[in-house]
């Protein structure tokens, strides 16, 4: 009789933290503790473990059950519905698609802001779909979503599913097969998860004690990147150009397996639905200013889904569309090599406040001389990296048959 093998799950620099082989373990006895960097790791407790490898097969970086789509075909989006599209980072193409999905009786699972921190939940009334709507920027919390997931199409009922690239593999993974027809997804574009730590930081610069985030992009009082918090005393913390927003794009402190994006490598993709902004193009530029989204429909359940809502649906093309959203297709990230993500656990652990927003926040701009080589080699990488990112649209784009 063979001896059984203790599982072996990604390692830091591969795991995507979608953290469903902790749901599929039948002894519960993985957590996921946050590694030197702010991102989780799974840690398996051995003296629990019974070897039976349920972790293994959920997780999608080791292997994806869900085949990508055939032919992915791209949209401009927004809805009709002002106050939906008010609540929404950008064209409102979720939360409308969600509100016809609970009408129809079914659940929704999504992204909800808990104080400081982020966690998937379900919803099945629509008073709830709020808290869903808008981006979050830092990775959420998905321990026990996939159950529950699982128990609802169990019993026959339509699941909507939205999450990252990852998350939406990993629901494929975790749900068997027979329960696929009545499990809806949806893949949101992702630049990649920034570390805890840099958001942690950036709400110790403030003054005042912030107790909670109201929402990572509030339109109510700027369109586009702009952050609202709620300190201590109850008043609200506005910013539009803050160290964690600059970090976050800047690409130092992602997780390492975001440099690398093994779930967007092209057009194509394993969920229903794919849905970001609309940043190309210059035919929606009066949109735009209201919030536009790129929805992209992989498969004929995400076409039955868009068909069912008051939603405007315009036609694009890749070309017009793709040039100034990289973060759709592109899965290389040379950042990855940039020495300052290295030592970041160092770093935003011991810089000063100061400091550690011209070496890890700096979005090429420095108001002292001492920082301009730090500068001269971010802007190196972004320009390298942009120039890869330009060639590998090219080669997409020779690749899309000709209307």
């Amino acid at each position: 009789m063979s001896k059984k093998q203790n599982p072996k799950l990604p390692g830091s620099y591969s795991c995507a933290g979608c953290m469903a082989c902790g749901d599929a373990c039948p002894k519960q006895c993985i957590s996921f503790p946050l590694g030197a960097d702010g991102h989780w790791q799974p840690k398996i407790d051995m003296n629990r473990c019974i070897q039976c490898h349920s972790c293994e097969r959920a997780c999608p970086v080791l292997h994806r059950k869900k085949e990508l789509s055939v032919q992915s075909v791209p949209y401009a989006t927004w809805t009709n519905n002002d106050g939906i599209r008010r609540l929404s980072s950008s064209g409102g193409t979720f939360a409308q698609i969600a509100t016809s999905f609970l009408l129809e009786g079914g659940v929704v699972i999504g992204a909800r802001i808990e104080g400081l921190d982020v966690r998937h939940i379900l919803i099945q009334e629509i008073e709830d779909l709020p808290v869903l709507q808008s981006s979050k920027y830092i990775q959420s919390d998905t321990q026990s979503i996939y159950n529950q997931a699982k128990e609802c199409l169990k019993v026959g009922k339509k699941v909507l599913f939205s999450g990252t690239g990852c998350q939406v593999a990993a629901i494929y993974n975790f749900i068997p097969e027979k329960y696929w027809n009545n499990l809806f997804t949806i893949d949101l574009i992702c630049h990649g998860v920034p570390s805890r730590y840099d958001l942690w930081r950036y709400l110790g610069m403030h003054d005042k004690r912030i107790v909670g985030i109201k929402s990572f992009r509030d339109k109510s009082w700027k369109i586009g990147y702009a952050m609202t918090c709620i300190a201590e005393d109850g008043s609200m913390i506005r910013d539009d150009n803050n160290y964690f927003y600059n970090a976050f794009n800047n690409n130092k402190s992602l997780r390492w397996s975001c440099y690398n994006c093994k779930f967007k490598t092209g057009l194509q993709r394993c969920s229903d639905i794919t849905i970001g902004d609309f940043w190309g193009g210059e035919k929606f530029q009066e949109e735009r200013k209201k919030g536009l989204s790129l929805c992209v429909i992989h498969t004929n359940k995400g076409r039955a889904l868009l068909s069912k809502t008051n939603i405007v649906v315009r036609e694009t093309s890749w070309e017009e569309c793709l040039p100034k959203n990289k973060d759709y297709f592109y899965p290389n990230n040379i950042f990855r090599y940039n020495p300052f993500r290295w030592f970041y656990p160092y770093l935003v652990r011991h810089l000063s406040d100061q400091v550690l927003n011209h070496v890890i926040g700096s979005n090429g701009n420095t108001e002292s001389k001492k920082y301009i080589p730090l500068v001269l080699i971010d802007v190196i990488f972004q320009h390298f990296n942009y120039f890869l990112a330009k060639k590998a649209i090219n080669k997409i784009l020779w690749k899309v048959p000709q209307k």
